[in-house]
């Protein structure tokens, strides 16, 4: 229902004598800023798999000096959702991987 709310704007959560901003449930978007550098990557998942997974989970997935020799976000992103399974993740689960140095995109 939470999503719903976000999306469709459900009053029962919102209070309408408030600004958006400071209701239970905002439709004012988090948005944070930073510099990246050759040899960074970029997740971005849904909660899926950060409901089972923390930062520390997938650092080893990059730490396979194969897999970032050559660049290839897609099994990185396999390898993400798998292990979010392993972790019996019961949501859905989307994830798009990018390499600094990469001009591939992959999601799955």
């Amino acid at each position: 229902m939470l999503a719903c709310s976000r999306a469709l704007g459900s009053l029962d959560f919102k209070d309408p004598k408030l600004p958006p901003d400071q209701t239970k449930v905002s439709c004012v978007p988090e948005v944070d800023t930073w510099e990246v550098y050759p040899g960074d990557w970029l997740i971005l998942a849904c909660d899926g798999i950060w409901d089972v997974l923390q930062n520390e989970d997938i650092k080893p997935l990059f730490l396979s000096k194969e897999k970032t020799k050559h660049n290839d976000p897609g099994q990185i992103a396999s390898d993400i959702l798998f292990k979010a399974l392993e972790f019996e993740s019961q949501d859905n689960m989307t994830c798009i991987v990018q390499g600094r140095d990469s001009q591939k995109l992959f999601r799955l």
